[in-house]
């Protein structure tokens, strides 16, 4: 195998490590949010479609941050990194919002579009402090 046939091999599998695992995440949350009306429980202070949505915007946040993963590894903490990760999140959130405005029985939630915001906020402070505490034990 030569040099070139190994390189494309090398991006294929870093893709399919860090890339691929956040655009599966995206379609699956596109999926899903094509399907007409589904009602969920209230409980308590928070509705279960809330913290869905904190949860699936939580592990997409940290997802998109792994797909921004460099070939070459570096041992800092890198603020254009959480910056772009959560700006992305952000923007899928909304972008799914105005998708279900166009799907029967669905609509446009300014609130569930926070609680997105808060799930890829929530991400990027576990991986600040999860990375924070790995490169102090080095």
């Amino acid at each position: 195998m030569n040099q070139e046939q190994n390189g494309k091999r090398n991006r294929f599998s870093h893709f399919l490590m860090y890339q691929f695992p956040a655009f599966v995440w995206a379609g699956t949350i596109y999926i899903i949010s094509s399907i007409p009306k589904i009602t969920l429980p209230k409980i308590n202070f928070i509705s279960v479609d809330k913290a869905g949505h904190i949860g699936v915007f939580f592990v997409l946040g940290i997802l998109v941050y792994r797909a921004f993963e460099p070939r070459i590894k570096e041992s800092t903490l890198r603020f254009k990194r959480f910056l772009f990760s959560f700006l992305i999140t952000i923007s899928y959130g909304i972008s799914d919002e105005i998708h279900q405005s166009f799907i029967p029985g669905r609509f446009l939630d300014k609130y569930d579009m926070l609680a997105d915001g808060i799930g890829a906020l929530l991400a990027g402070i576990v991986v600040y402090l999860f990375l924070r505490r790995r490169l102090k034990l080095k």
